[in-house]
Parts: C-alpha cells; structure tokens; sequence
C-alpha cells in the first residue's frame, strides 16, 4: 500500500502541498485545458477551498480522469533536477475503503484526489504504520524461529524483536521452557508446522514512544513429543493479537500482546 496522506495530515502539510501542486501544474500541463480545470477542482476539494463536484458529467469526468492520470504517469516516469516531495494521483472513489480504510476523505465527482508523501524525512501515519508492520511481522517470525530451534533453547532470534524485560519476552520464554520440558518440537521430519502470517494490522494508539495496534495472525503449529513419537497439541488458526509496542534506540520493540486462542486449538 502506498503512504497516502491522510486527511488531517494533508491539512498539516498544506503549504507545502500547495507549492508542490502549484509546481506541477507549471511545469507538467497546460493548465488552460478543462481537465485540469477539472484537476483543480478536486485538489481544492482536498484541501478543504471548495466543495461539491465539478460542472460535468460522468462520462465527461472518466474522460478528463483518464487524460490526468497519463499525464502524471509521464511526468513522474521522468527525471527531474529538482525534488518532489508529494505526488498526487486520482483514483476511483469505489477503491476509497482499500486505498484509506476508514479515513474520512473528500471526494469530487466520485474520485479521489490522493496525495502520496515522497519525502523519506516526512513523517506521515502510513509511514509510522509500515514501520509497526515490519515489526510486528519480524517479532513474530522471530518467535516462530525460537520454537524451530528446540530442543536447543536458542533466544537470540527475539533479541532485536522484543523488550527483554517484557511480558511477550516473558511469555515466549516460559513457553520454551514448557516445551523443553515435555521434550516436544517443531522440527522433526515432515512436521506441517509453517511460518505465520500477518494478515491484517491497525493502529489504536500512537504517540512518540508507544503504540497500541491490533492485528490479525494466522499461526499454524503442530508440536511433537519426542518420547511418545505423536502430535501432542496442535495450534492452528487465525487468531487476534493486541500489542503494546516501545521505542527504543529508534527501534519499535514488543512489549505485550495479549491474544485469544484460535478456535482449531486442542
């Protein structure tokens, strides 16, 4: 998914959103064309300078759509010897719930004028969201390693994924301590035990140093016991995860997560 700004984000940023649009009006378009009368008109839209649809018909609006949308494929393909630091591109209001979830964003003549951040220095929520993403994604995919490694207990794979004074931390290691105990792995020939899955993930609380996020994961292990040569517990299922997140020398560390068990667990 790409960084759209969000709406209250655009407002933040909206003296500088005006120069850069402003700029490419100049330089890309003939500015004199009904299209980017068009154009303007849905970018006033978005920044909250007008309302309602422009004066034209369905038909009329594809058009203008379609002739906007090669020219700024064009003008971004190109080289520029001058930065660009947000890029905007229309798209169908129908994709609006795929493109910005819940976002309340301003429409015109059903299309969306998006504004994409480009520069890496920005740092807009979708950013901060892909960030928590990968985290999370490595976190638990670290997890899934420490597992893999019995019957040695081996918890460097967490070191760089979770705050080691935490209770996920604390979790997966009394976890591995269980299994060891009962002599019971992952690893043995043919086990259908697979990588997790991150499915799904969204953000309840932000601020500089913590975060709150839900997520959606698809687990799928099958422990084995070395001693009575059988399956032992099966876990495999979607299940729903609450994480407490931390910053930590510019790092986002798992703190918590609370979890309900998926329901093909026995």
């Amino acid at each position: 998914m790409l960084p759209y700004l969000t709406q209250s984000e655009i407002r933040l940023h909206a003296e500088e959103i005006r120069k850069e649009f402003e700029q490419l009006l100049r330089l890309a378009v003939k500015t004199h064309a009904r299209q980017w009368d068009f154009f303007r008109h849905c970018f006033n839209v978005v920044m909250d300078n007008a309302s309602g649809n422009f004066n034209c018909d369905k038909s009329q609006a594809t058009d203008y759509i379609h002739e906007i949308s090669s020219k700024l494929r064009d003008y971004y393909s190109r080289r520029h010897n001058y930065s660009i630091r947000f890029k905007f591109k229309v798209e169908d209001v129908r994709h609006k719930g795929r493109l910005l979830g819940k976002d309340t964003y301003h429409t015109c003549n059903e299309y969306l004028l998006l504004i994409i951040p480009t520069d890496p220095n920005l740092n807009t929520i979708q950013q901060t969201k892909n960030i928590l993403c990968r985290a999370i994604d490595d976190a638990i995919h670290a997890e899934f390693r420490t597992y893999y490694n019995l019957p040695e207990k081996n918890l460097s794979p967490l070191d760089n994924y979770f705050d080691l004074t935490g209770k996920a931390y604390k979790r997966i290691v009394d976890g591995i301590e269980e299994h060891q105990r009962y002599k019971e792995v992952i690893s043995n020939p043919s086990n259908p035990s697979t990588r997790p899955q991150l499915r799904r993930v969204e953000i309840k609380e932000l601020d500089e140093q913590t975060a709150t996020v839900k997520a959606v994961e698809y687990w799928n292990l099958h422990w084995f016991s070395t001693v009575h040569h059988v399956y032992v517990k099966p876990y495999y299922g979607q299940n729903q995860q609450c994480y407490i997140l931390i910053k930590h020398n510019d790092r986002w560390l798992v703190q918590e997560n609370q979890y309900r068990l998926p329901r093909k667990m026995t």
